[in-house]
């Protein structure tokens, strides 16, 4: 799992601008209680992905409508013309081409390259002087969306980041060597990305350039409106580090059950004595689930993680089913009765 979601593609992807994205990814919603910390980030990089390619496909989409596309010759080798213009979109004078592979790194346990940077030359000839102006001055570690089309329709959308700033004419072109997004361009030339055997830097390199050359086009968007790449890298490497064998606490022991879930908010006290213990008001947590379990199988992976929680307390876990039995040596029981309070006037 630690592996898996260290080597999550960050720039959300075609699958995920979708109009039933979120129908496909029944991890991507939030919930009253978790299952661990695992869960709760996993969960949180699944919605912010989603939000972020919502945002993205507004902005991809209209550029291609304005620059209105078509097809001339065969769309897989990028051979399209557009019969209008964009101030955020720019057709592609020439394919992309991959400059380089890195080695891979010293501290990670996969064999997947450091990193791999691509050529690109933007087509500015077409655009007034302002919308010129605009992509002469991109910058280092600004954000670009490359576009495949089929017809007037998005066929493949691919972040990358721009590394430096390539010798050029502006009136004419933006050259522009690029970082590509390595997990996911391993999968998409039909590499593991976790494999130990990739294929050789030239044979990758060679794969790679076959797969970029039907990208016709690039997109870009205010430097203001890539924060959340920064959200969805930070969420990437909680969710790794909550998933690891060993993993580092990312938030005190006091403040970790509530967040989850598990714990009143409001009886939360930071700890007082020297040995910094858990100091909760409840020390048996009693744990109402109500709607936020999804079915028996996460009830009973709560139930097993419970009941292996080193130093755990004493729990009781509190559902809406009627008949329930017995996890991990937890007791199931239904919710305590509440007499119904009738409701009183507001007095002024």
């Amino acid at each position: 799992v630690a592996s898996a979601t260290t080597s999550a593609a960050l720039f959300p992807t075609e699958f995920e601008m979708r109009e039933d994205a979120l129908e496909r990814a029944p991890d991507a919603c939030l919930r009253v209680q978790y299952v661990s910390a695992a869960d709760y980030y996993a969960r949180l990089l699944a919605v912010a992905r989603l939000e972020a390619a919502h945002a993205v496909a507004e902005d991809v989409r209209d550029a291609v409508r304005r620059m209105q596309p078509r097809a001339a010759g065969d769309m897989e080798n990028a051979n399209v013309e557009f019969r209008g213009w964009a101030r955020h979109g720019a057709p592609l004078r020439e394919k992309v081409r991959v400059a380089a592979v890195g080695a891979p790194r010293m501290d990670n346990a996969e064999a997947r390259p450091s990193r791999v940077l691509a050529r690109l030359c933007v087509d500015t000839r077409a655009f007034p002087p302002a919308a010129r102006r605009e992509w002469a001055a991109l910058e280092p570690r600004d954000a670009l969306y490359l576009i495949q089309l089929s017809g007037e329709r998005l066929a493949a959308v691919r972040g990358v980041f721009i590394v430096e700033r390539l010798a050029g004419d502006p009136a004419v072109e933006a050259q522009l060597l690029v970082a590509l997004d390595v997990p996911q361009l391993l999968a998409d030339i039909g590499a593991s990305v976790a494999s130990t055997q990739l294929p050789p830097a030239q044979e990758l390199a060679h794969r790679a350039d076959a797969f970029l050359a039907a990208f016709a086009m690039c997109v870009k968007r205010p430097r203001k409106l890539n924060a959340h790449l920064d959200v969805l890298r930070g969420l990437q490497q909680l969710a790794a580090n909550a998933a690891s064998p060993a993993p580092q606490p990312a938030l005190p022991q006091w403040l970790e059950p509530s967040l989850l879930g598990l714990a009143h908010a409001a009886r939360v006290s930071f700890p007082h004595n020297a040995a910094g213990a858990n100091a909760l008001d409840n020390p048996a947590l009693e744990l109402d689930f109500g709607t936020s379990l999804a079915n028996d199988a996460h009830l009973k992976r709560l139930a097993h993680a419970l009941s292996f929680a080193p130093n755990a307390p004493p729990a009781a876990l509190h559902t809406q089913r009627k008949a329930l039995p017995h996890f991990c040596g937890l007791e199931l029981t239904p919710p305590p009765h509440q007499p119904h309070q009738p409701h009183q006037p507001h007095q002024p």
